[in-house]
Formats: structure tokens, C-alpha cells, sequence
């Protein structure tokens, strides 16, 4: 992996936009440079948030009808570990397993960021994982063997990010300690941990100091890039103010602090105006979680029209309100997603719901993916033509 930062703006805070070059192995997306095999992508980038290695409620026919780049897909640990015996037995990684067509690249991350693990279970050796089976150790012989059956284009190291908001000094230390053994652990076993396309998580909770500690390491780090993590979803998809003040502040203080010239992810559910403050903070990596968060709470995400994205008013219809079964307008006029401009009507949408079909979650997901990619190339654009 490549990165390299191509425009610094200026506009009450930094935030920037850069190329991101995957460069382990050959793909065939639609990407920006048209010379190379290698796909490139501007950013802020969105990666597609997946559950079992699929897009949830899209099909991947359907998923030609989302405009995102050929966005890569994210892909948890949680929800490969059932399939490592097929995984084994296939030979060709995740993605192809999935069947995805035209074939993507994929990050591999530790955890699900729309499924809150269990705390209290990670230790020196091993975090644990939890799906329908119930409780999973990953020891780092064990994730070198699940990375090695996924064959992901980027991955995440292995950590402990388990530091809910009422976590003590101790927890936020330990979960850095484990992290680092980990790291010793992986980076003896493969030169491959140590390399371009490995992410090193900055942990540290909710205390500015040991996030600034963990992201003073960062710099005896070999990896391609760095992840803020340890966030819980409910602070992420928190309208209070306070609260998102603070992840904000240790957001921006991170950032000060990391290389500028490596990429910097945060994963999970943002709502668009969070999006917007931490990208201007520093973040080049999101995710599309927020789209399937809302998606299954029936609710549409709708955007006012606004030449200056950053005053854009973002709001959301509930879809299954009652008032809603006789309105035969589209979710969002002018919205060039399939749902509306195939003439679906809240009211049908409505209708849908209240009958329990899983068309309304299509459809919805459509729209929801739709307007927040739109997020993000406008983002692109204004970091390309500023």
C-alpha cells in the first residue's frame, strides 16, 4: 500500500485528501489513475461495511446499483472464524469465497463495529471474539492463521480494544500493554506484520493522555497506517454534544501527533455530522456501518440541498410511521439512488415494512448507501479542488 497526501486545506481546522495505491496484488476496479493494475483511491475513503463478508440486505447483482467506487470491503474476524474450516478448503481468501463480482480489495479488522463485544474477556496472550457459537480466543498464532485463510489486501493488528467509557486507568493500560505484546508477537512470527498494508491501532480509551502515548509509539511502528479505536458505538451515534466534543478533542489531539504521511482510520457507526468533524480533524478511512445502523432501525437518511457541505442539515424519516402510509412522494427529491429514481414512495416503503418484506430493507439500504457516499465525494471533491 501506498499513500500519499496530495492537498492540505485550511477552513477552521486541518483536514486534508490524499491517494490511496493498493500495490499487494492485482485487481481490476474502476479507480482514478487509468495506467497500472493497481487500484487507487482518493480519500476520505468509505469502505463498505459487510456482515459474512457480504453487503447486508444487497446482493452482489444489486450492489452495481450503489455508486461507491468500488469501494473495498471491510471484513471482521467475528465473522470469518465459522467459515475457517471452507476458508481452508477454498484456497483463495474471503472475498473470492464471497463471491464478490468484480472482485474488491478488503480491509481485515479484529472486531465487528456494529457488534458490541463482551468486556472483560481480552488478556496478556489472546483477545476474544464473539459470535452465535459464543466465545472465541484469537491468540496470535490464531489470527496469523485466519489472516493467512482471509487473504486481506489491508488488516488491522491484532489488539486489545476493550475500553467501554467507564474503563479505569488500569484497563486503558493493560489494553495498551496487550496490544504492544501482541505486536512483539506478530511482528517475530512474519516480516508481513511490519509491513505497508498493516494497521497499528492507537487505544487508549476515553483519556487524551494515554491516547497520546499510545500514538507516541506510532513512530517505532512499521505499519502502513493507524487506526483510532476503542470507541464505543453508542458515543459514535451520540447526538449529545458533550460527548462528541470529546471524541472529537482526542480525535484532533492524535492526529497532531501521528505521521502525517501514513493514512489514519476511525471505524463505526458516525453519523454524517461527525463524519464531517473528523475528517476536518485528520481521519482519511470511514466505513459504511451507519448505512445497515440505520437500515435496521427502518429509518431513511435524508440531506439538505447545500453548495457548502459543512452547513448541510442531515435529518431521518422513520419509515414504518403510520403517517407515512398515504405520502406518495419519493424519500428525497432529485436523489439519484435506485429507490428513488425508480419511483419507490414512502408510502410503498411504508407498506413494505409494516408487511414484514425484506424489500424495504433493500430499498432502504439503497438509498442510505447512496446519500452517504455522496458525503464522501463531495468531501473528495472539495480536498481535490481546493
Amino acid at each position: 500500500m501506498e499513500f500519499c497526501v496530495t492537498n492540505v486545506v485550511k477552513c477552521n481546522n486541518i483536514y486534508r485528501s490524499g491517494i490511496l495505491k493498493l500495490i499487494s496484488e492485482v485487481y481490476t476496479p474502476t479507480v482514478i489513475n487509468s495506467t497500472g493494475d493497481n487500484p487507487a483511491f482518493r480519500t476520505p475513503i468509505c469502505l463498505q461495511y459487510t456482515k459474512d463478508a457480504c453487503i447486508p440486505y444487497l446482493t452482489w447483482e444489486l450492489v452495481q446499483h450503489v455508486d461507491d467506487d468500488q469501494a473495498p470491503l471491510m471484513i471482521s474476524l467475528k465473522d470469518i472464524y465459522p467459515m475457517r474450516i471452507s476458508l481452508s478448503a477454498f484456497g483463495r481468501g474471503i472475498v473470492s469465497f464471497s463471491n464478490c463480482r468484480p472482485y474488491r480489495p478488503s480491509f481485515l479488522t479484529v472486531q465487528n463495529v456494529l457488534s458490541q463485544p463482551k468486556s472483560g474477556y481480552n488478556g496478556k496472550n489472546a483477545v476474544s471474539i464473539w459470535n452465535e457459537s459464543g466465545r472465541q480466543i484469537v491468540d496470535c498464532m490464531e489470527f496469523h492463521r485466519l489472516k493467512n485463510l482471509a487473504k486481506p489486501t489491508l488488516f488491522q493488528m491484532l489488539c486489545d480494544a476493550d475500553t467501554p467509557k467507564n474503563a479505569n486507568n488500569t484497563r486503558i493500560d493493560r489494553s495498551i500493554d496487550n496490544s504492544l505484546g501482541y505486536y512483539s508477537c506478530l511482528t517475530a512470527t512474519s516480516d508481513e506484520y511490519g509491513d505497508s498494508n498493516s494497521f497499528w491501532s492507537i487505544l487508549g480509551g476515553y483519556s487524551i493522555k494515554q491516547r497520546c502515548f499510545c500514538a507516541s509509539k506510532a513512530g517505532d511502528m512499521k505499519n502502513g497506517g493507524y487506526i483510532i479505536d476503542g470507541f464505543q458505538s453508542s458515543s459514535l451515534l451520540s447526538s449529545d454534544k458533550i460527548e462528541c466534543d470529546e471524541v472529537i478533542s482526542i480525535v484532533e489531539k492524535v492526529c497532531e501527533i501521528l505521521p502525517s504521511n501514513k493514512p489514519r482510520a476511525l471505524f463505526g457507526p458516525l453519523r454524517p455530522e461527525l463524519v464531517l468533524k473528523i475528517y476536518k480533524a485528520g481521519v482519511d478511512i470511514f466505513d459504511s456501518s451507519y448505512c445497515t445502523y440505520m437500515t435496521e432501525k427502518n429509518h431513511a437518511l435524508v440531506m439538505s440541498e447545500n453548495e457548502d457541505l459543512f452547513k448541510v442539515i442531515f435529518t431521518e424519516i422513520d419509515m414504518s410511521n403510520s403517517n407515512l402510509k398515504a405520502d406518495f412522494g419519493l424519500i428525497t427529491n432529485n436523489c439519484g439512488c435506485y429507490t428513488c429514481t425508480n419511483g419507490f414512495t414512502k408510502a410503498y416503503i411504508n407498506h413494505l415494512i409494516k408487511t414484514s418484506e425484506i424489500l424495504a430493507s433493500v430499498l432502504l439500504m439503497f438509498h442510505n448507501l447512496h446519500t452517504y457516499y455522496t458525503i464522501f465525494r463531495r468531501l473528495q471533491y472539495l480536498g481535490g479542488n481546493t
